[in-house]
C-alpha cells in the first residue's frame, strides 16, 4: 500500500534529525585531522566528505534493508516499482542523487502533492516507491 503524504512528511522531518546526528558524529574526525576552523580552503572538501557520508548511509540502508532509521520508525520501505524487493544499487544511486537535487530545489514536495500516486520525484526517477509496512490487525471479537 502506498504512503501517504502526511507520513512521508513526518519521516523526512526525523529523517532530518537523524541527518544531524550522522553528520556531527562524521564531520568531527574531519575537522580534528585537518584542522578545518584554521582552514576554510577546505569548506568545498568538507561538504563533498559529507555527502559522501550520507550518500553511503542512504544507498547501503535502501539496498540492504528497503529503510532507513526514520523509515523503519513510521513503518515506510522503498521498493522497486516492478519486483517490490529492495532496490538495486543502480536504482538508490539515482534515487539519492535526485533526492539531493530535488530537496535544494524544493521539486520533491511539489510533487509528492500533485502526483496522482504521491509520489516524490527521486522516486519516478529511480523506478521505485515508497510502501507501508504497518499492517493494520483486525480488533479481536468480543464474545460476551
Amino acid at each position: 500500500m502506498p504512503a501517504t503524504v502526511s507520513t512521508r512528511l513526518l519521516c523526512l522531518l526525523y529523517e532530518g534529525v537523524i541527518l544531524i546526528g550522522l553528520g556531527v558524529l562524521s564531520g568531527l574526525p574531519f575537522v580534528y585531522l585537518t584542522d578545518y576552523p584554521h582552514h576554510p580552503e577546505l569548506r568545498y572538501g568538507y561538504r563533498i566528505y559529507l555527502i559522501t557520508i550520507y550518500a553511503v548511509y542512504f544507498i547501503y540502508q535502501w539496498r540492504h534493508r528497503g529503510q532507513t532509521l526514520a523509515m523503519k520508525t513510521w513503518h515506510l520501505q522503498v521498493v522497486d516499482s516492478h519486483s517490490f524487493s529492495p532496490p538495486r544499487y543502480s536504482q538508490a544511486l539515482k534515487r539519492y542523487v535526485a533526492a539531493l537535487c530535488c530537496f535544494v530545489t524544493g521539486l520533491n514536495v511539489i510533487t509528492l502533492i500533485f502526483d496522482k500516486q504521491h509520489r516524490w520525484l527521486h522516486d519516478i526517477f529511480s523506478g521505485t516507491i515508497t510502501i507501508t509496512t504497518k499492517v493494520k490487525v483486525a480488533a479481536p471479537a468480543n464474545d460476551e
